[in-house]
């Protein structure tokens, strides 16, 4: 392989429950059951096994997502402070499940990425939250993963630059 990267033959997968939690509103445009419906899918079909799945930390720094969003805008999102205008502009109602869902949801990205550096590829069955900006959220996205991410890799010398390719389904 031209990068000395070899594809491992088992596809690494991210996933944690707590990628989807209830109570949800039923009638919400976000389906926050899809995550926890992929991985059901994907194991009932045989398209990939528990020995693929990998959990990320489920208490990730704040540095993490300081070093990318203004520290105002994410502490006001975890401590629930932050104005219902921003709120409303993201989509969701802030809960503590929804901090903890978040905050485990770029940890899951991060976790993608380092497995993708071992294996040649990897994927988070709940990332892609990329729509936020520095200090405000947008379309269904309080932090954005793949910035995180990118950030991360970059302050851990684990890359210089990093391409980012948007091939997501809107909803």
């Amino acid at each position: 392989h031209p990068t000395g990267m070899r594809l491992s033959s088992v596809l690494p997968l991210v996933y944690t429950p707590r990628y989807s939690f209830e109570p949800w509103p039923a009638a919400h445009r976000f389906r926050m059951s899809k995550f926890s419906d992929l991985h059901a899918y994907l194991l009932r079909y045989g398209i990939a096994t528990e020995a693929q799945m990998h959990e990320p930390v489920l208490d990730p720094p704040d540095d993490w997502f300081t070093a990318v969003h203004d520290p105002d805008y994410y502490y006001g999102f975890c401590d629930g402070t932050l104005d219902a205008k921003i709120m409303r502009r993201i989509g969701f109602q802030w809960s503590v499940p929804l901090v903890e869902r978040t905050r485990v949801e770029c940890a899951g990205t991060i976790l993608a990425a380092m497995l993708a550096m071992r294996h040649g590829l990897a994927c988070n069955l709940g990332g892609g939250t990329h729509h936020a900006h520095s200090d405000f959220g947008s379309g269904f996205t309080i932090l954005n993963d793949l910035a995180i991410t990118a950030r991360y890799v970059q302050r851990t010398g684990l890359a210089r630059r990093v391409l980012v390719v948007d091939l997501d389904v809107h909803q």
